[in-house]
């Protein structure tokens, strides 16, 4: 199985000797499933496959910026976006990715007047696809978010949700499926990035934030839903 990871920010460079870049997470993420191959994509720099079918499927990082930001590199994916749906090409959004998909395809996404969703947050899963096996009733995964998507595409499923984050997972038709939050962070990435952001996000915030670390997350059930959905497309 061939994914396109497409790159949309890179991680601090002062967490990377520590953490790794994107990439490397991405890698490990999958590393127990050794039929994956990933390629990576800058799309900042306007890096594309020259054909859809370059890859099984495609998966977009996460990014300091907002879906909403007025750049070129955003502008164009946002096109790539729209040009998979119109090929019902298999896509996985993460975080930017899930509020750009939304976005691209006429949801709305807003700075949240919720605050930031830092640390381990919870969502209860509404949604049942035939591709979510194992079968959770809610979802954890680590978050590091303020922006939200507000409102769903017209197209779009929702799967789940919390009282912070209203829309957490969605897919639309059986090509995209988009999660706000991070399989690819682990714990210790998690922590550093909460204390790096504590300026940001509030001392309080990030207190509470870092009080949630090793809970227990669901990466591997995202890693076997995200598996499932794709092959269910091959």
């Amino acid at each position: 199985m061939r994914l396109g990871l497409l790159v949309c920010d890179s991680v601090a460079e002062e967490l990377r000797p520590v953490h790794g870049d994107y990439p490397e997470m991405f890698n490990s993420l999958f590393a127990a499933a050794p039929e994956v191959d990933l390629v990576t994509y800058d799309v900042r720099v306007g890096t594309y496959p020259s054909r859809l079918d370059d890859c099984d499927a495609y998966i977009t990082t996460g990014s300091r910026l907002s879906a909403y930001d007025d750049e070129p590199w955003i502008t164009e994916l946002e096109r790539f976006i729209r040009q998979l749906d119109e090929a019902r090409h298999p896509l996985v959004g993460i975080c930017f990715g899930h509020q750009l998909m939304a976005q691209a395809l006429g949801g709305i996404v807003r700075q949240s007047d919720k605050g930031w969703g830092m640390g381990v947050r919870r969502a209860v899963v509404v949604g049942r696809e035939g591709w979510m096996q194992p079968r959770l009733d809610e979802l954890a995964l680590h978050m590091s978010h303020r922006d939200q998507v507000e409102e769903l595409p017209e197209r779009a499923r929702l799967l789940a949700t919390s009282a912070h984050c209203a829309v957490a997972a969605f897919a639309v038709g059986d090509h995209f499926l988009a999660i706000q939050g991070h399989p690819e962070f682990d714990q210790d990435y998690m922590a550093a990035l909460i204390r790096r952001r504590a300026d940001i996000v509030g001392s309080d915030a990030a207190r509470a934030a870092l009080a949630t670390i090793g809970e227990e997350t669901h990466e591997q059930v995202v890693i076997a839903w995200v598996l499932n959905f794709v092959s269910a497309r091959s």
